[in-house]
């Protein structure tokens, strides 16, 4: 494995999280919208 720079990698992991919980707030967004169709 290439020795990627810590912070680096916890920038990433960072950015995969704010993604991830992005998301499933759309998610459930959509969720609602449908269940109020």
């Amino acid at each position: 494995m290439a020795t990627l720079d810590k912070s680096l990698l916890l920038e990433m992991f960072r950015k995969m999280e704010e993604i991830r919980r992005m998301d499933l707030k759309i998610a459930q967004l959509v969720k609602k919208g449908k269940c109020q169709e």
